[in-house]
């Protein structure tokens, strides 16, 4: 980049500048989880890397940086719009723009956000970042021609990334019509219950203290919730052959299901093991042997016409749990296996785009992301025996 050879240049004499210096602190104040406002106007920042919920009201003006000063203290993140401020970060921004660019510094801060949090950040019960600690951080201030520069090409990587955020959304979007659309309105399909074409069989009681890097292969409830999606090959752990025998074991086009959870929404949520070789499963799951199309059994478990019954046939408070008598009771719309087969190949299709990560969107989002941090690293290296 041509950009590099001009900043370069323009390296002599870059000073360096407490943040506090340099940057105006503004007002925050603590606004309770009850008065969060679901259609709420301005979003509200506090210590998650998400916006805490939304307000009717604001208490900073936007353009503004926001760095956790606790739970994830010493996250750093860019504010544009009217928001407002919790209790559990700082906000601030330049004191003047025609000296330093307040984009610049968020860029600059994001840069060295390992940095803070390992060196400023205390972890005790809660971690923790001191205000004075955050001001007293050093920051470059070289002429703003190159600060802006260097913020326009940033800007443009930023914004590309968003473009492919909203078409990630978007096909995300088609991908869960299609799959509510095409499970409702199978071809000749008939209205069955799950007992009629499935066995449930109970899963083991390895835990996680058993895992080994090698083994027979293994699938633990829990993984099936962060791991695994519609369909899997391969399995993120193993255990001793020796315990395996004492276990369940899922074969090529069994579903994996986890029938325990904290919500609603995550119970029943299950894979398609297509592996060629058996696999153990561990408790607080079932495993459901049939003789239809594993992946069509796996797209049907996560769509909203499954949900519907899962919302009525899951029990508990803290903890919910939907049992195998009751899920053989669910209906389900079963076309032949050949229509099955069609609404497979249509959803790999949507699913792959919408959230694939060898190819499709997320694909090129990582890729843009990973772009995206080595020029904001390469172009914000200010040599200086000041700087931390």
């Amino acid at each position: 980049m041509r950009i590099l050879e001009f900043i370069k240049q323009n390296f002599k004499n870059v000073e360096f500048h407490a943040l506090g210096d340099v940057c105006d602190f503004l007002k925050t104040s603590t606004l309770s989880k009850d008065k969060l406002i679901e259609n709420g106007e301005f979003p509200v920042v506090n210590s998650s890397k998400e916006f805490y919920g939304y307000y009717d009201k604001f208490n900073n003006d936007g353009n503004t940086i926001c760095v956790a000063s606790r739970g994830n203290a010493g996250f750093v993140s860019y504010v544009e719009q009217k928001f407002w401020a919790g209790g559990l970060c700082y906000p601030f921004r330049s004191k003047n723009e025609n000296n330093i660019n307040t984009k610049f510094i968020f860029y600059f801060l994001k840069s060295k956000e390992n940095s803070i949090i390992s060196n400023l950040v205390s972890f005790g019960a809660i971690p923790a970042l001191n205000k004075s600690d955050l001001q007293n951080f050093k920051i470059p201030v070289p002429s703003l021609e190159v600060q802006n520069k260097i913020v326009e090409v940033l800007d443009s990587f930023t914004s590309l990334e968003r473009s492919l955020e909203r078409e990630k959304l978007a096909r995300e979007k088609q991908y869960k019509y299609y799959l509510n659309h095409l499970i409702t309105n199978a071809r000749n399909s008939r209205i069955l219950k799950l007992g009629e074409v499935c066995e449930f069989v109970r899963g083991g009681n390895f835990q996680k203290k058993d895992f080994l890097d090698s083994g027979f292969a293994c699938i633990h409830y829990g993984q099936i919730y962060t791991h695994y999606g519609i369909w899997a090959d391969k399995t993120k752990t193993f255990i001793s052959p020796e315990l395996a025998k004492k276990q369940k074991i899922a074969n090529k086009n069994d579903i994996v299901m986890a029938i325990t959870s904290e919500n609603v929404e995550d119970v029943c949520k299950c894979t398609a093991w297509l592996g060629d070789e058996p696999v153990a499963v561990g408790g607080h799951s079932t495993i459901i042997k049939h003789n239809q199309n594993a992946k069509f059994l796996s797209y049907y478990f996560h769509s909203n016409y499954f949900a519907n019954f899962k919302s009525k046939i899951a029990q508990g408070v803290k903890v919910m749990e939907v049992y195998p008598k009751n899920l053989a009771k669910v209906e389900i719309p079963l076309p032949p296996l050949d229509e099955q087969e069609r609404i497979v190949r249509i959803l790999d299709s949507l699913n792959e785009l919408a959230n694939g990560l060898s190819a499709g969107i997320p694909k090129e989002i990582e890729l843009r992301q990973k772009q995206y941090e080595y020029w904001r690293d390469r172009l914000l290296e200010f040599p200086s025996k000041d700087s931390k």
